[in-house]
């Protein structure tokens, strides 16, 4: 899903120059995943059954003690979770040898801790700038598209089940085109908050395409649970 010739503007939080293309099929299904990949685990629901989760858990956890290098204490309240491990990975130099981190996460529940994923995806442009990060729930992938012209494709699977997709502006309002989407938009209303947001919208094509110009937060089903 990282495209190495992407130019460093599009690396650093600049306006991209150049169209950036995304091809988040190996995150959705699990195939293909390369090693430059870095999973962050937050907090989630078990949804095993109690039996299950016993039986795991008997000498599961040594298993993980064993394969685990490092534990490291971060006791700053000022950063959530999430923002941590992306400084630890920053801190330890895992950020030379990877291109993505896949945050596996939950998108229901607490509207607030919602909200503050959201703001890392922001922060992390400073924290891992040349590192694309990413939210994975049960149903859902989203990441933060940044000013300037991309292309998504869409696995054929999502299109024919007419899945949804969403583009909303976060902190501020954007001018935005697409191309691709059942519901596109032309650019000619600033996508914000009090205005215009395109949620529920769904594809016309395996390709969508976006120009904007400020960052957006893009967020795609995976499943047709909760279309």
């Amino acid at each position: 899903m990282y495209n190495a010739n992407a130019p460093d503007d599009a690396k650093n939080g600049a306006s991209l120059t150049t169209p950036r293309t995304w091809h988040p099929s190996s995150l959705i299904d699990g195939q293909g995943l390369d090693d430059g990949l870095a999973v962050v685990l937050l907090n989630r629901p078990i949804l095993l059954e109690k039996h299950y989760f016993t039986t795991l858990w008997n000498g599961g956890k040594n298993d993980y003690l064993y394969l685990t290098r490092q534990i490291v204490h971060t006791p700053d309240q000022n950063a959530t979770d999430f923002t941590k491990s992306l400084k630890v990975l920053k801190s330890h130099g895992y950020d030379k040898h990877i291109s993505r981190v896949l945050t596996l996460c939950e998108s229901s529940g607490r509207l607030d801790q919602i909200m503050a994923n959201i703001n890392t995806l922001f922060l992390a442009e400073t924290i891992l700038p040349v590192v694309d990060v990413f939210l994975r729930s049960s149903n859902s992938l989203t990441w933060l598209v940044r000013p300037g012209e991309h292309s998504i494709d869409i696995p054929q699977r999502l299109v024919s089940e007419r899945i949804w997709c969403s583009l909303v502006p976060i902190g501020q309002g954007c001018l935005c085109r697409t191309e691709g989407l059942k519901w596109n938009l032309d650019g000619s209303r600033s996508l914000q908050f009090g205005s215009i947001v395109s949620t529920s919208n769904t594809y016309s094509m395996n390709r969508v395409r976006i120009t904007t110009d400020g960052p957006l937060l893009w967020s795609m089903g995976t499943t047709p649970k909760d279309m």
